[in-house]
């Protein structure tokens, strides 16, 4: 069953034109501006001429993450905590509002340098309306449940405390993100390579003629259907400038999961505009349970060591599954709360209904 106050797949529109709009609060009049300004009309879908035959070949998962995504994560977990890396480069990005960094690091272990965006979270708060690092990590781990590495859109995200000392030496001025806490928190993001902006993600036409860029194309907006992204400036997405390989790729995705603000005005990713979806993708998304989604509760968990450094652990058990950043003296935890993952679970039954309906075709 659609909820009445969600855009499900079916209403389609133009694709983002890219203009960054003030947020607007929802309230009072809201759930009327919301379907003013975010519903489409459903657009016709073109007859479809290509089949799973015609499917591509995999693409290198490693092509734009220098490691594969999850040889890098276990490269991060192994050396983070350590130390066991050296800063190389430190610059501000093109593009970010709230002041993010591109940082490269030399990993001795593998004998490289990888970069990363870099975005310390909000100080004392933690989940802000355009900084929302648990936000950002759960758009990466949710494509874990129905994507390959070599398909992933988001790119690897992972939590981080720079112990005070070091950050000073490294980025510059910086102050705990916590009280009782001698590290700054944020979020370390691989640095996407060989990608550029497009002015205009979603050709239709090109989508029904060449087989390759519609699967990359579906793999995108099935990812962010389900996450719900709802902040369509342009220099969120990225695309392959390999023409080959046309991958398009969802690089900030804070404005997420049911998000309270957001810019009722654009043509936000959060609809299905894609003609067609992967029939692999989907048949995963319907071997899923409701349980399955749980997994979303931590995607990250801190604990304070005896110096007041907060290390990244494993996972742990929910805190408290109503809140998406869970606080102790010894301990930070991030996540997706129970009602966003029920939101979740209600888009993916939504879609399924329209693919078995005919309404949604798979290839």
């Amino acid at each position: 069953m659609r909820p009445s106050h969600s855009v499900g797949p079916r209403h389609r529109g133009r694709t983002a034109a890219g203009t960054a709009l003030p947020l607007i609060l929802l309230s009072g009049l809201a759930p009327g501006l919301l379907a003013c300004g975010a519903t489409q009309p459903a657009v016709d879908r073109p007859p479809l001429e290509f089949s799973a035959a015609a499917a591509p070949p995999a693409a290198d998962a490693s092509m734009h993450w220098v490691l594969p995504p999850l040889e890098l994560e276990a490269l991060l977990d192994q050396t983070l905590d350590t130390g066991d890396f050296e800063m190389r480069q430190l610059a501000a990005t093109q593009y970010g509002g709230t002041g993010p960094k591109k940082v490269t690091f030399h990993f001795p272990e593998v004998g490289k340098d990888i970069s990363f965006k870099w975005k310390p979270v909000p100080r004392n708060d933690m989940d802000e309306v355009n900084n929302s690092l648990r936000k950002e990590i759960a758009a990466y781990e949710i494509q874990k449940l129905f994507l390959d590495p070599e398909d992933y859109v988001v790119p690897t995200t992972v939590a981080h405390c720079v112990p005070l000392r070091r950050y000073r030496a490294d980025y510059g001025k910086g102050r705990p993100s916590m009280e009782g806490a001698d590290c700054v928190l944020g979020g370390l993001s691989v640095w996407i390579e060989d990608v550029t902006l497009s002015d205009e993600l979603y050709d239709p036409k090109r989508f029904v003629a060449d087989p390759v860029y519609a699967s990359h194309m579906a793999t995108f907006n099935l990812l962010t259907y389900l996450i719900d992204h709802r902040d369509a400036r342009r220099s969120n997405f990225l695309i392959a400038k390999d023409p080959a390989q046309p991958r398009v790729f969802s690089v900030d995705n804070g404005i997420a999961f049911e998000p309270f603000l957001y810019n009722i005005f654009a043509d936000n990713w959060n609809v299905l505009r894609v003609a067609a979806l992967r029939r692999d993708h989907v048949e995963r998304l319907r071997k899923l349970s409701r349980e399955d989604l749980d997994v979303l509760g931590v995607v990250a968990h801190l604990e304070r060591d005896e110096r007041g450094v907060f290390r990244r652990r494993g996972a742990k058990k929910n805190l408290e599954p109503g809140e998406g950043v869970r606080m102790t003296g010894e301990a930070v935890q991030f996540g997706l709360t129970n009602h966003e993952i029920i939101r979740i679970w209600e888009r993916i039954q939504t879609l399924i209904a329209e693919v078995d309906s005919g309404a949604l075709p798979v290839f």
